[in-house]
């Protein structure tokens, strides 16, 4: 009895089912209500935070390995909070390689060769670092097997790497943003090679450079700097974002396009004055009206950043607004750039 009950009741489930299919007649499926876009979301606000030069190699290695690994992140927490990915220039390898350098004497004691424990990539992501950028003057200080070691590190700690032959990608809902790596300390940049390939992503992705260039220790970029800066723009490049003077150096926004000329330093065994100890942090957020620029200085604090506080803070900001271009200065001091 029950096994003909379970038979009427599928009977009717399937003659419920051909009258549904033959009351559409000739209707076209294009006819029919689409509702996908009543219930599509609007672009969620995508926020990365970008820091400059961290190397985690001479004193500061010494330290971490003294005091533990995770020593000069302690006080990261408030630069990186709430950001979906955290992006800097890692200025060494990560090896188990250490080379000594035939340049250290009593007139520089400090050797110009890093190496990077190889814990590093994990105190990298568990301090909440994405992405690095490789392009750099010391990726190479280790030699061709320190540069592939970084890259096995990064890739075991699910940190994602750019710079050189490498590229990544950030892609927040409905967005793109690509991450490119250039270096012209080493070698001259191609400026017209550069730009070709830089023409090839196309405009269906927003493009960030991060550019390691410029004279050590000086505030204002050089004109190379410039030429560069407004070639790449010029291909297509949305950001320019500057590392490896190891001071914070001036901003302007070309074509619509800000640039960045030098972050300063985030972690790093310089000490000697206020300029070397000071960095800045970019905290940059998408959404559909457009890209903010949030200017966060850094206090250096020993090879221990923090958010550096009132008034250094300020300071720091008109003084920067003071060298950047003219019609930038008022949302410099204020911190925030809106493009």
């Amino acid at each position: 009895m029950k096994l003909f009950i379970r038979l009427v009741i599928l009977c009717i489930f399937a003659f419920s089912i051909v009258f549904a299919i033959g009351r559409l007649g000739d209707h076209q499926i294009s006819e029919l209500p689409v509702l996908r876009n009543v219930i599509e979301k609007p672009v969620e606000p995508f926020t990365f935070v970008m820091v400059g030069d961290v190397m985690l190699g001479r004193t500061v290695r010494n330290r971490m390995r003294a005091s533990g690994n995770n020593l000069p992140f302690v006080n990261v927490g408030p630069i990186f909070t709430d950001a979906d990915a955290v992006v800097v220039n890692l200025e060494g390898p990560i090896t188990t390689l250490d080379a000594p350098d035939e340049r250290v004497s009593p007139e520089q004691p400090y050797s110009m060769r890093f190496a990077f424990d190889p814990v590093v990539a994990e105190v990298l992501r568990d301090a909440g670092v994405t992405h690095v950028s490789l392009a750099n003057n010391h990726a190479w200080d280790q030699g061709v097997q320190g540069y592939k070691d970084t890259r096995i590190q990064l890739e075991q700690n699910r940190v994602e790497y750019f710079g050189f032959n490498d590229v990544a990608h950030l892609r927040p809902e409905g967005q793109n943003i690509t991450l490119i790596g250039l270096d012209a300390t080493m070698a001259p940049l191609d400026i017209i090679e550069t730009s070709r390939e830089i023409e090839s992503f196309g405009t269906s992705t927003h493009i960030v450079v991060m550019m390691h260039w410029g004279d050590e220790y000086q505030p204002v970029h050089n004109a190379f700097q410039e030429t560069i800066a407004h070639a790449l723009i010029d291909a297509g490049v949305d950001a320019v974002i500057g590392s490896h003077p190891h001071v914070i150096q001036d901003i302007e926004v070309y074509n619509g396009a800000p640039i960045f000329y030098s972050l300063g330093n985030f972690i790093f065994d310089q000490y000697w004055n206020a300029d070397v100890r000071s960095g800045l942090a970019l905290r940059i957020t998408h959404d559909e009206t457009g890209e903010r620029y949030q200017l966060v200085p850094i206090d250096g604090n020993h090879a221990q950043p923090k958010l550096m506080e009132e008034p250094a803070r300020q300071a720091l900001l008109d003084a920067l607004a003071a060298r950047s271009q003219p019609d930038l200065a008022e949302s410099i001091k204020a911190g925030l750039l809106v493009i």
